[in-house]
């Protein structure tokens, strides 16, 4: 990530929450696209319901699904060490939030939703106060392989927040939403990424299609 001439490491990206199991990826392309609802099985797809969205899933199936994919990838030193792990949701769905809202365009922007960033080059624990926005990927994939915008009037034109004094979450310059790339630091990597614990009441194949979510690697398998 990162320009070449600040010496960054440049590396694939997996986002959101891959149609299909990654329990047997050794190499992804540079970026992909994940989603908790559609699972790629046996050259069919079908529909699941891990995606934490109020009234028909839950957030512990959501975190399953995403601990499962993260682990399968962290497993794979060679693999993670280029990897940055995105996961987040499309939309508030009910789940309120108080959060300052950005109006970026005609359409708004919306209540504020997590981001959970995995990658050897994040700092654990670190949260960030960045306004930023599901455009905020788009302007990362471009500043991580130097790309222009998408079109001359698109939101990724948008320039990276100046934060206020008062409130780090309202930029001064606004509107203007960030392209994550305070989040990391290319010049500290973690030595020995841990996996993620699974958590939660039940066990973790008590979850909808735990059959064909991706297997819990061996390294991060927990009693």
């Amino acid at each position: 990530m990162g320009s070449s001439s600040a010496g960054a490491v440049r590396v694939s990206i997996a986002l959101g929450t891959v149609a299909g199991s990654t329990a047997q990826i050794s190499t992804v392309t540079a970026v992909v696209l994940t989603n908790a609802n559609i699972l790629h099985v046996e050259a069919r797809l079908i529909v699941s319901s891990n995606d934490g969205h109020a009234g028909y899933s839950t957030l512990a199936a959501f975190e399953n699904f995403t601990t499962r994919v993260a682990d399968s990838i962290i497993a794979k030193p060679n693999l993670f060490r280029h990897t940055a792990i995105l996961g987040h949701f499309d939309q508030g769905g009910a789940y309120y939030d108080s959060g300052y809202v950005q109006p970026l365009d005609y359409f708004g922007d919306g209540t504020r939703v997590p981001m959970l960033v995995l990658s050897p080059y994040t700092a654990a624990g670190h949260i960030s106060h960045t306004y930023d926005d599901h455009v905020s990927v788009v302007k990362f994939i471009e500043a991580n392989w130097g790309l222009p915008p998408l079109t001359a009037t698109s939101l990724d034109n948008l320039p990276d927040p100046v934060p206020s004094a008062s409130d780090p979450y309202v930029p001064v310059n606004r509107p203007a939403i960030g392209d994550l790339m305070s989040l990391f630091d290319f010049h500290h990597p973690q030595a020995d990424p841990p996996c993620i614990p699974l958590y939660g009441p039940q066990g973790p194949n008590a979850y909808p299609d735990a059959g064909h979510l991706p297997a819990i690697p061996a390294r991060c398998v927990r009693s």
